[in-house]
């Protein structure tokens, strides 16, 4: 999503798109998302600052920085492997037992999908 914040409005979760791109579900990316809005919010409060601008700057910038590389990634992924069907994907991940690509899948961090 472009923006997630606008004046006196932060989205969060699925309504920022902030979803598991393989899964649908989000609730690790939510929860992350909700620390940086509990902030801003806090802070918007002690300045009186409830414009766009300063929510972009304090929530919208924030949370990209630690999500949106992963959310991107997903997507990339989900593409990919949306093109192969039931029977080829089968095939690749019982490859991947003979290749001990099991051991890279293994290791990254689903949530957040990092290597």
């Amino acid at each position: 999503m472009k923006n997630t914040v606008s004046n006196r409005i932060l989205l969060v979760g699925d309504s920022a798109c902030q979803v598991k791109p393989f899964s649908g579900g989000g609730i690790i990316y939510g929860l992350t998302a909700s620390e940086y809005c509990a902030t801003t919010c806090v802070k918007a409060l002690k300045e009186s600052r409830f414009d766009s601008n300063f929510l972009k700057k304090e929530y919208d910038k924030k949370w990209k920085e630690k999500l949106e590389k992963s959310i991107r990634r997903g997507l990339l992924y989900r593409k990919i492997l949306d093109k192969f069907s039931d029977k080829q994907l089968n095939f690749l991940f019982s490859s991947g037992k003979i290749l001990k690509l099991t051991r890279i899948l293994e290791s990254w961090d689903m949530d957040l999908l990092m290597d």
